[in-house]
C-alpha cells in the first residue's frame, strides 16, 4: 500500500473511532460459543463496550486472587480444575470468560480444604 493510501485509510479509521466514542455509531461484535461453535452478532455503544471490558477484567482479577488465596501456582490450579495451564492463563488475563463450573470448584476448594487436597492429589 502506498504511503498516501495508508494515510487516508488511517484518517478514515480515526474518524470512525471518534464517531464511535462520541456515541454516533455502534460497534459490531461477533462472539462464538465455544461449545456449539454458534456465532452471534450484536451491536453495542462505546459505553456498553467499556462496561463489558471492565466486568471481564474484574472477573479475571477476582479469579486470579482466588488462586493466590489458595496459594497455588497456575500449573497446580489448572491441574486441580482439569484444564490446561494456557486456559487458566487466558481466564486470568481476561482473554476469555471463566468457565462457571471451574470457578465454583475453585471457590469450593477455598472453603473445603479436604476437597482441595483430593483434587490436587488426583
Amino acid at each position: 500500500m502506498k504511503k498516501k493510501e495508508e494515510k487516508s485509510r488511517f484518517a478514515h479509521l480515526a474518524k470512525q473511532a471518534e464517531s464511535f466514542k462520541a456515541g454516533k455509531s455502534l460497534l459490531k461484535v461477533t462472539t462464538t460459543d465455544p461449545r456449539t461453535l454458534e456465532a452471534t452478532t450484536r451491536y453495542e455503544t462505546y459505553e456498553e463496550m467499556r462496561k463489558r471490558h471492565q466486568t471481564k477484567g474484574r472477573a479475571a482479577l477476582e479469579f486470579k486472587k482466588l488462586r493466590q488465596d489458595l496459594k497455588l501456582t497456575q500449573e497446580k490450579m489448572a491441574m486441580a480444575l482439569r484444564v490446561s495451564k494456557r486456559t487458566l492463563e487466558g481466564w486470568e488475563a481476561g482473554r476469555f470468560p471463566i468457565d462457571p463450573p471451574a470457578e465454583l470448584l475453585a471457590r469450593v476448594m477455598l472453603t473445603h480444604p479436604n476437597i482441595r487436597q483430593e483434587l490436587l492429589a488426583a
